[in-house]
């Protein structure tokens, strides 16, 4: 694409996601530009709010070297995420482009982290994005909740989608300050059948989540792992 020539310090590619074997589209697109979009140094904030979600996808980020190699990239070794490190360590000074169309497909369902899930996701993730002093806090909550593991219905959706267990609340949820009340209620999700919140989490889905084919693709194949 001649965008692409025109010396933009990160390019943010768009992408699709489909299922295992290619046949199945479950995101369109995750990002939702109307158009091809140029950012510049001052719209910092709005390019961490508007991409800083989709950046979890290290194959969407196309990096000018010389930006790549002037970051410290070994604070945020064992992150996960060393990419997304790099590029909000500090503003970048040059421009940023990101596509409207799709250039990526991603394929789901074949994740080696799978089982590391609820660490990714709940506390990794948000630590991570909410550690960077270059955004402002209204850019991160745009990209994360800061601790989205306090939320006891984020718990019970993770816990109907196999993420979450007695496992996980000892490991990283129960170290955590919290009231008395929360933690046993956090407890008794842990441990809750998880036939019981198949229902009434589809139903969820389905009636209230914009992007309810890849979640509902992701409930079905969480009970293929049980």
């Amino acid at each position: 694409m001649a965008a692409a020539t025109e010396g933009h310090d990160l390019i943010v590619a768009n992408a699709e996601v489909r299922n295992v074997d290619f046949k199945e589209v479950l995101v369109r697109k995750r990002l939702t530009l109307p158009q091809d979009t140029v950012y510049k140094a001052t719209d910092w904030n709005e390019f961490a709010r508007a991409v800083g979600s989709h950046l979890t996808f290290v194959g969407a980020v196309i990096i000018r070297r010389s930006v790549w190699i002037s970051r410290d990239r070994e604070k945020y070794f064992g992150s996960g995420f060393v990419h997304v490190g790099v590029i909000f360590d500090q503003p970048i000074r040059g421009t940023i482009l990101a596509t409207e169309v799709p250039l990526v497909s991603i394929r789901f369902g074949n994740a080696q982290w799978t089982s590391r899930a609820f660490q990714i996701w709940l506390i990794n993730w948000p630590e991570l994005i909410w550690s960077f002093k270059s955004l402002s806090d209204q850019a991160k909550s745009g990209i994360s909740a800061r601790e989205p593991w306090r939320s006891l219905k984020t718990l019970l959706f993770n816990r109907a989608m196999g993420m979450y267990s007695a496992h996980e609340y000892t490991a990283f949820v129960a170290p955590r300050p919290n009231t008395a009340a929360w933690h046993a209620m956090a407890r008794v999700i842990a441990v809750i059948p998880r036939v019981l919140l198949y229902v009434p989490v589809w139903l969820y889905i389905r009636t209230k989540l914009p992007n309810r084919t890849y979640v509902l693709f992701n409930l079905k194949e969480s009970w293929k792992k049980k």
